[in-house]
């Protein structure tokens, strides 16, 4: 090295070096602070908002990767349509038109799995034809077949909602009633998905 660039090096390289690194630490230092902030000032309280509507025993959010997921624990819900309504106003409140999925958790067993396998063709054909005058008939004779305790269907203005228990033991669902988005991936009607 000439001497000349030596004496360069010696009079600035350090200052570069001392202000490359408080730079990364700076930088470093924002991001934690950023996503502490989020996880405070968001995710929290759409959180603690959530777990406090009754019949909620537990409310998570969870990522994978670009996703964010709402999931929720539910015990016996009295109106899942509403329940289901004042989440999606909490999470409108937090996130705005950013998407967050809510995945609904349950403790359905192997019968509620069987009653909610043949009450989704009733639902699923009144959605494609608009006719759910037939839910109620078709839905107490599944329910007098299945042995089921209780079952609710709501029909909302953009979802169908059902809840079924027996045994001490409830199943909730959301159907949309856009026929195309009701036949996602990600249904529980999928055998790659597990519901619980």
């Amino acid at each position: 090295m000439k001497k000349a660039s030596w004496e360069i090096w010696a009079k600035w390289g350090k200052r570069i070096v001392i202000t490359g690194i408080v730079s990364l630490l700076t930088l470093g230092t924002m991001f934690v602070a950023g996503n502490t902030w989020a996880r405070h000032s968001i995710e929290q309280p759409l959180v603690h908002s959530v777990s406090a509507l009754e019949g909620v025993e537990d409310a998570q959010l969870k990522r994978a990767g670009a996703k964010l997921y709402l999931e929720i624990r539910l015990g016996d819900v009295k109106d899942f349509k509403a329940l289901y309504e004042d989440v999606e106003r909490a999470i409108i409140e937090k996130y705005g038109d950013q998407e967050v999925i809510i995945s609904i958790v349950d403790d359905r067993d192997s019968r509620l799995a069987h009653a909610y396998y043949l009450a989704h063709f009733y639902i699923a054909e009144s959605i494609a034809t608009g006719r759910f005058s037939s839910i109620p008939s078709n839905m107490a004779r599944l329910s007098k077949e299945m042995g089921l305790d209780d079952w609710q269907v709501w029909i909302g203005s953009n979802r169908v909602y059902l809840k079924m228990r027996a045994n001490g033991h409830h199943l909730y669902e959301v159907f949309d009633r856009n026929v195309a988005a009701s036949m996602r991936p990600n249904s529980s009607l999928d055998p790659n998905v597990n519901p619980n």
